[in-house]
């Protein structure tokens, strides 16, 4: 799980944020109700990238408590 929150961490642009593309799959990502506008697509795909880190922080530290 560390090498992926690695990866995605790294995958920020210059501002911090994360741009998986206009072609992400919207039905998942999409927060925003249109993603015309590429700041809306900004904070959606940093949004999704933070709760995944979120998960992955979450697993780090529960496979450290179990001894994994």
């Amino acid at each position: 799980m560390q090498g992926v929150a690695e990866k995605l961490w790294g995958m920020r642009n210059g501002d911090g944020l994360w741009d998986f593309g206009p072609r992400a799959n919207g039905n998942g990502f999409r927060l925003s109700e249109s993603w015309r506008k590429k700041s809306n697509r900004l904070v959606d795909h940093s949004v999704i990238a933070l709760l995944l880190l979120t998960k992955c922080v979450g697993a780090f530290r529960s496979s450290l408590r179990h001894g994994d």
